[in-house]
């Protein structure tokens, strides 16, 4: 919002409606890689980080035409107003990304806010990479595995490490696809 080229950043979230996505859980299981597929049922909404170029200007919108196109967002889009977009952010990515099973995830706490978050980092990414810097957000730094160089030219992730990581919670309601 402090580089000057944009106005302010602006979101539209969206539900889209409960959704069951499948997902991957990678586990060790007797010193052996098991992938097993599960499901979770989630309310799926979405969101978009947009804004507009500095100078130029959103119009004011009657009431009629705000609730004929469903807000701000709807009318610059119908009336051919140039927005600047991040990539749409949804629950159902979260899910797929592993960022919603995580242990103590905000996302199954705080939907709204992560929403917004991921798609304003997706949003600068995109567009302003330079004001950026490569630097990424505490969830994204969260979203890694811890690996250590190993001497030999490789890496190694300490498996006993993640083992003791608290499991995820109960009420994420997964079911085993196979079942």
């Amino acid at each position: 919002n402090g580089c000057g080229r944009f106005s302010p950043l602006r979101f539209e979230l969206s539900d889209l409606g409960d959704k069951e996505v499948e997902y991957s859980v990678t586990e060790w299981v007797n010193r052996e890689r098991q992938t097993r597929k599960l499901r979770v049922t989630v309310q799926n909404q979405q969101c978009i980080a947009w804004t507009v170029e500095r100078g130029t200007i959103i119009p004011q919108f009657d009431l009629a035409d705000l609730k004929a196109y469903g807000g701000l967002y709807g009318c610059c889009k119908h009336f051919g107003i140039p927005l600047v977009e991040s990539p749409a952010v949804s629950m159902e990515m979260a899910v797929k990304e592993g960022w919603y099973g995580k242990s103590s995830s905000k996302w199954q706490t705080m939907p709204d806010v992560m929403l917004r978050y991921r798609a304003a980092s997706f949003f600068g990414k995109l567009h302003a990479p330079e004001l950026l810097m490569g630097l990424q957000t505490a969830e994204e730094v969260r979203d890694f595995v811890d690996a250590r160089p190993d001497g030999s030219g490789g890496y190694s992730v300490d498996i006993d490490a993640m083992r003791m990581r608290p499991k995820p919670p109960a009420d994420l309601a997964q079911v085993d696809a196979t079942a």
